[in-house]
């Protein structure tokens, strides 16, 4: 089912407009280099424009149901006009039913990449075809952006789009920019994809699906079955540890939702504030201290 689909259903919403998918907001921070910072501002308009007025899929979106995201990108490196190295930072958040409150689904880091991008060239997406650099990391994003965001909906809600992103890793294997070969690093562009594809990882998919609709959007009706909800979808997370533990997926889950996580077990009961400090701390041994403060309130 579709992410529109899934709110009619589910939520009760309806509407007839079709809007494209990304609400992004984008920043490009030159402050790093020294050169004519009017590439920068084009850059910033460039991408800004290519994630918000392509559309990325066939499925039908409200103009109020586009997801909120950003890319903060930190140039650190200007080679030329058209070269250039930098920090991407993407952030996607996502409503709770009946709450003002925005659940992070991805704090995604892409530190130390490379790109080309010419400031007379347009950033156009065409799928099935390699176009620039620039655009390809983009587009990678969105769908990822995309794919995640499915799965919170609907289960296993994001295929479709994962295989998008990795339709994009494939075409750029001949380029000559890093992060997205296999073999160039076991936490890149290429695993962060192809793990959610793969079915060892379905446990980290269910996990998303259940932590969001099961837990997340009934707790405005009863907080304590869906902390409840949201602790039985974490423990599903433990068959990936116990045979790969620290995964780079699972790392990355976490980094969006480690302080999410410390104010919802902050109110739980004691018994639930030890037993979820010690799985957190177990299956996200890099956030150890700050889970320490869930237990800062008993």
């Amino acid at each position: 089912m579709t992410r529109f689909l899934v709110f009619i259903f589910s939520l009760g919403i309806s509407s007839s407009i079709i809007a494209q998918e990304l609400n992004c907001t984008v920043q490009v921070s030159s402050s790093q280099v020294q050169s004519d910072k009017t590439v920068f501002v084009n850059m910033e308009k460039a991408i800004t424009e290519l994630i918000n007025n392509t559309k990325w899929t066939n499925d039908a979106y409200d103009s109020e149901e586009r997801i909120e995201c950003s890319i903060f990108l930190n140039v650190t490196k200007n080679s030329n006009n058209t070269s250039f190295t930098g920090d991407f930072q993407i952030t996607a958040r996502r409503p709770v039913y009946n709450s003002s409150y925005t659940s992070t689904t991805i704090l995604y880091q892409d530190a130390g990449t490379s790109f080309s991008y010419n400031q007379f060239d347009p950033l156009q997406y065409a799928e099935n075809t390699y176009t620039d650099e620039l655009t390809a990391l983009i587009s990678f994003y969105a769908y990822m952006i995309l794919g995640i965001d499915g799965d919170t909906y609907a289960k296993d809600g994001g295929t479709e789009n994962f295989e998008k992103a990795m339709g994009i890793v494939n075409l750029a294997q001949s380029s000559s920019f890093s992060g997205w070969k296999a073999e160039q690093s076991d936490e890149n562009r290429y695993w962060y994809v192809n793990n959610y594809l793969d079915q060892f990882f379905q446990p980290l998919r269910d996990c998303s699906y259940d932590y969001h609709r099961l837990g997340f959007d009934t707790m405005t009706e009863d907080v304590e079955a869906g902390r409840k909800k949201i602790t039985e979808a974490i423990k599903k997370i433990d068959k990936i540890h116990s045979t790969k533990p620290n995964s780079y997926n699972v790392q990355l889950f976490f980094y969006a939702k480690a302080d999410e996580l410390i104010k919802l077990y902050s109110e739980a009961s004691n018994n639930e504030k030890v037993e979820m400090t010690q799985l957190l701390k177990k299956l996200n041994p890099a956030n150890s201290v700050k889970y320490n403060k869930i237990l800062s309130n008993r």
